[in-house]
């Protein structure tokens, strides 16, 4: 069966009309441009879609193909999936040519019926490298779902033949120059949002067994990281709810903590050039959203304020931060900082690497090798020390953050054990977001005199809760020091 290797990136609008003239597409053969229509199918209840199948009908002049797509694995835009074509005589569908036992058999093909469609203009290149042939291709037009849409506006690099590696080459090369962004959301998946009205589903976290090698493990888990960030940054421009930028750069935070949890197979030279892609970002991204917790945490968390009070410093430095990172999207650093790791994932560089001691440590189990990172984490803590001192607690907010997502990550490996200590590490996390919203809204002096003296009441009083705030913490903090040493010493 065929097989679709592709790597999808989205293409910022000040780039549509100057990316055509890449020095890089020269060397390719002449584009052809040509439009596409393309009508996807499902059964009512959408059961192709629940068990990873894509049936369409594409038209491209007077061609009509019918095309079956399977659910594949994708890493930062990289999608590799069964890809089957028929042609068609004429705009019907023709579920005699799936081959029998392909599908499940719970699915009716006779209840198949039109959904949606993507409708785009293809400017297509053939380009050869020194390790492949591929395509490039610049799509433009829009996904269209009854009266709703939204926009394409992409470019897919195509492997025709030869190493997928070349696919991240030819995109490096291009985000030299232009804003491209790793996009894990196809078209497709662009019209069932549509259609149900729903936001970006989250990547589905990989479930590690106890017999998974720390390689293996690793691999797993900063895929799943790489896909969450950029879900996060579509999920932000398509719902503009500021929350998947927190976990934007909480991801980042993460994928620090890895290297951390697997650094008995890593040698420190191994991730430096990853680590310069995360710190890059995470830079860029944190001035954007030092106002974030005070934002979330007056118009969610706070019943108290009043409305305008909430809505007027949101506004106020939502608008700022908009600015910035409509900025931040057309710097092609963005893109090439998150394609260069995943190209270090996909290439598995840190391999190139390894020694004979990180070599070995990289097949051990991961049930023998995980427990002295954590306890090395849960002792750097000493939450103890921290009492009723805001700044104590806050600046361990990323070590928790941390913990909290090893704990996650571990928690099909260990049981329950790392189950409570995550639910207790993520409300201890809340703390950490209301304390961090009372601390800046503290500061705001000169907006506090301009509220009227209700609204400066009703703030004052909530963020002189601090003391109850952090005595919750504390009090949380003591019993999961009891439960994380009897965890630590079985």
């Amino acid at each position: 069966m065929a097989q679709e290797i592709e790597l999808k990136l989205s293409l910022d609008d000040q780039d549509r009309d100057r990316i055509v003239h890449h020095p890089l597409l020269a060397t390719g053969t002449a584009p052809q441009k040509f439009f596409l229509r393309n009508q996807y199918f499902d059964t009512p209840d959408q059961q192709l879609t629940r068990h990873g199948f894509a049936i369409r009908i594409r038209q491209q002049g007077d061609q009509l193909i019918q095309t079956l797509k399977g659910r594949g694995t994708q890493l930062s835009g990289l999608h590799q999936r069964l890809e089957l074509e028929w042609p068609l005589a004429t705009p019907e569908l023709d579920c005699s040519l799936i081959p029998a036992g392909l599908l499940p058999a719970n699915i009716d093909l006779a209840t198949l019926v039109p959904l949606f469609e993507t409708n785009f203009d293809r400017t297509q290149w053939e380009i050869t490298t020194a390790d492949a042939s591929l395509w490039i291709m610049l799509d433009e037009g829009r996904v269209s779902c009854g009266e709703k849409e939204t926009p394409i506006s992409e470019v897919e690099i195509e492997l025709h033949q030869g190493d997928p590696i070349a696919l991240f080459d030819v995109a490096l090369q291009l985000t030299h120059r232009f804003a491209l962004v790793p996009n894990d959301v196809s078209k497709a998946e662009r019209g069932f949002r549509l259609l149900n009205n729903s936001s970006v589903p989250k990547s589905r976290p990989p479930v590690i067994t106890a017999e998974a090698s720390l390689e293996t493990a690793f691999e797993q888990v900063m895929a799943f990281e790489l896909e969450t960030l950029h879900r996060l940054w579509e999920a932000f421009h398509y719902t503009q709810n500021w929350t998947h930028l927190h976990q934007f750069r909480n991801t980042l935070g993460n994928m620090r903590t890895n290297f951390l949890l697997f650094s008995k197979m890593l040698a420190p030279e191994a991730i430096v050039e990853a680590s310069k892609a995360i710190d890059w970002l995470d830079n860029r991204m944190a001035p954007m959203l030092h106002w974030w917790p005070a934002c979330y945490a007056l118009s969610q968390q706070a019943s108290e304020p009043p409305r305008s009070a909430s809505d007027q410093l949101h506004q106020l430095k939502a608008l700022q931060a908009l600015d910035r990172l409509s900025e931040l999207q057309r710097e092609p650093e963005f893109g090439h900082h998150l394609l260069s790791l995943a190209r270090w994932l996909f290439a598995k560089e840190w391999t190139h690497h390894h020694t004979d001691d990180t070599r070995h440590q990289a097949q051990t189990q991961i049930s023998q090798a995980l427990l002295e990172p954590v306890k090395q984490q849960w002792l750097a803590l000493q939450l103890d020390e921290c009492g009723g001192n805001v700044s104590s607690w806050l600046e361990r907010q990323q070590i928790i953050q941390g913990l909290s997502h090893i704990c996650a990550t571990l928690e099909h490996v260990v049981g329950a054990d790392m189950t409570r200590m995550r639910d207790e590490l993520q409300s201890l996390e809340s703390g950490m977001v209301e304390l961090s919203a009372m601390e800046v809204v503290s500061k705001l002096g000169d907006w506090l005199q301009n509220l009227s003296t209700e609204e400066q009441q009703s703030i004052n009083s909530w963020t002189r809760s601090q003391t109850v705030v952090m005595r919750n913490m504390n009090e949380l903090s003591q019993r999961m020091l009891m439960g994380m040493t009897a965890t630590m010493s079985a």
